[in-house]
C-alpha cells in the first residue's frame, strides 16, 4: 500500500471538491431562466422618440412663461431601455432669472403589466410612472405624490411629421378625473452630425 503525502491528499481532495462544485453550478445554470434574447417588440413603438431635439414651448397658469432646451432620447442596454436626457431653461413671469434644470427618464416595457414603466429623475427624489400608446401618441402618467404632484401629472408626445414632435403636459387636482394643460411643447429634430 502506497502512502500518500499530506500535500498530495490535500490536492486530490481540493480537486474533488472543485469538480463537485462545478457540476452543481452547471446544473443550477441549466435550471436558471434565460434572459430574453431581444427587447420586447413594444419598444419599437417608441422609435419615433429617438434622436436629439430642440424644444420650445409655453407654460400657462400660475407659472406662465416660456421653456427652451434640448432633449436626447437613445436606446441603451441593447434596446431594452430608452434613456431620455434633457436640459431646459424656463423664463417665468415674475421670476427675474431663468430657471435651469436637467432631468433624465429611463423607459422600459413591463411585459407582465403590458405597459411601459418610467423612472424619471431631476434634482428632487424622482418619480415613477407608466406609459401607454394611444394611437400614435405616447402617454406618460405620473400618479399623485404628496407635496410634488398632489393630483397627478401626464405628458402626451406624438409625432408631427418625420422631424417634429408635439407634446402637452397636464396636471390634475382631483386624482385624474379632469386635466388642465400647463405646458405645450414643440420638438424639432437636430440633424445628426455628418
Amino acid at each position: 500500500m502506497t502512502r500518500r503525502r499530506p500535500a498530495a491528499r490535500f490536492l486530490m481532495t481540493a480537486a474533488a471538491l472543485i469538480a463537485v462544485t462545478l457540476s452543481l453550478q452547471a446544473g443550477r445554470a441549466a435550471e436558471a431562466p434565460m434572459a430574453p434574447a431581444a427587447p420586447p417588440a413594444e419598444m419599437k413603438q417608441l422609435d419615433f422618440l429617438v434622436g436629439t431635439w430642440k424644444v420650445s414651448g409655453t407654460f400657462s397658469g400660475e407659472m406662465a412663461g416660456e421653456l427652451s432646451g434640448q432633449v436626447t432620447v437613445r436606446p441603451i442596454g441593447g434596446g431594452f431601455f430608452l434613456l431620455r436626457e434633457s436640459t431646459t431653461e424656463i423664463r417665468a413671469q415674475g421670476v427675474p432669472d431663468p430657471i435651469t434644470g436637467e432631468d433624465l427618464t429611463v423607459i422600459r416595457y413591463d411585459t407582465a403589466a403590458k405597459q411601459f414603466a418610467l423612472d424619471a429623475y431631476d434634482s428632487g427624489p424622482g418619480f415613477k410612472g407608466i406609459g401607454t400608446m394611444d394611437k400614435s401618441a405616447f402617454v406618460m402618467s405620473f400618479p399623485p405624490e404628496p407635496g410634488a404632484l398632489p393630483g397627478g401629472f401626464r405628458v402626451t408626445v406624438k409625432p408631427d411629421g418625420r422631424n417634429a414632435l408635439q407634446s402637452t403636459a397636464e396636471l390634475s387636482d382631483d386624482g385624474g378625473k379632469t386635466w388642465t394643460t400647463v405646458l405645450e411643447l414643440k420638438y424639432t429634430r437636430v440633424p445628426a452630425p455628418k
